[in-house]
């Protein structure tokens, strides 16, 4: 992922929801604000789904896909792939 490792090359250092937000804004061309709001709405989604762990970066890229999508197709309540099992193999687990 190009935000991922634009990311990393700029902040090393960064790490848990700094580097999410980080590449979230970088991949949404949004700022700190916005990016933060993306990951209080991912926080919120694991709440839903019944999951008391924080947010992993396949969490917030799933999130992202999913809302992109839904704002995209007005009248659609979801989506009918496993993004999970698509974007595993392509995402460090320890992120």
């Amino acid at each position: 992922m190009a935000a991922l490792a634009g990311v990393r090359a700029e902040h090393p250092k960064l790490s848990g929801d700094e580097l999410y937000a980080a590449v979230v804004a970088r991949r949404k061309s949004c700022d700190a604000r916005a990016a933060s709001a993306i990951l209080d709405r991912t926080y919120a989604s694991l709440e839903d789904w019944g999951s008391d762990r924080l947010p992993k970066l396949i969490d917030v890229i799933t999130y992202m896909i999913v809302s992109e999508y839904l704002a995209a197709t007005p009248g659609e309540k979801g989506m009918r792939i496993d993004l999970r099992a698509f974007l595993t193999p392509h995402f460090d687990p320890s992120l």
